[in-house]
């Protein structure tokens, strides 16, 4: 038999398990600020056009109203009679759509914190803390690259060492090319003709 799909068959036995992936990367925005204000006039935003606000999505139409998504979005416009919000998504580049008077059930409106991100976690090895000793400097050790002290010499003394160098260099001599010998050409041998 093929073992093509052997070791994903745990996703296939436990139907809880992809949800449960995605549940862990929801970021936790339960600190940030509403987006929206409840008045006796109703529902009103905090918000205005060009400000950035964050948006908690769950599905409405599947059981238990999952988790879709949190992103970022940029206010395009607002209608503050029906809700409805034109929104910019600066991750896909892209306009949205969204309303702040619906259920909290179906989508949570936050306003984005002063500094850092919503809960994104950083990825790779987390910096040391600990201080590191500062390098000792080399005292007459050979060290990798250009002498220290070496491009700073006045220019009329680096010619003067140059001339010394080339006095002390050998004079060549032309070498001869050696004779070559004759090549001896092999004649083919005329045929008789019958």
């Amino acid at each position: 038999m093929n073992d093509m799909f052997e070791h994903n068959t745990d996703a296939f036995e436990d139907p809880n398990a992809a949800a449960i992936r995605h549940l862990a990367k929801k970021p936790d925005i339960n600190h940030l600020e509403d987006g929206t204000v409840e008045t006796p006039e109703g529902i009103l935003p905090l918000f205005s056009i060009g400000e950035k606000i964050v948006i908690e999505r769950y599905c409405s139409i599947l059981v238990g109203k999952p988790w879709l998504d949190t992103k970022t979005y940029i206010v395009k416009d607002i209608d503050d009679e029906s809700g409805y919000l034109k929104l910019w998504d600066p991750e896909f580049e892209q306009q949205a759509v969204s309303n702040f008077k619906v259920d909290k059930s179906i989508a949570v409106i936050k306003l984005p914190p002063k500094k850092g991100t919503i809960g994104a976690k950083k990825r790779g090895r987390p910096k040391s803390t600990v201080e590191k000793p500062a390098k000792e400097i080399n005292d007459g050790k050979s060290r990798r690259g250009r002498p220290p002290g070496s491009k700073n010499r006045p220019k009329d003394v680096i010619a003067k060492e140059k001339k010394i160098k080339e006095q002390e260099k050998k004079p060549r001599v032309a070498k001869l090319p050696k004779p070559t010998k004759p090549v001896k050409t092999k004649t083919r041998k005329k045929r008789k003709s019958k």
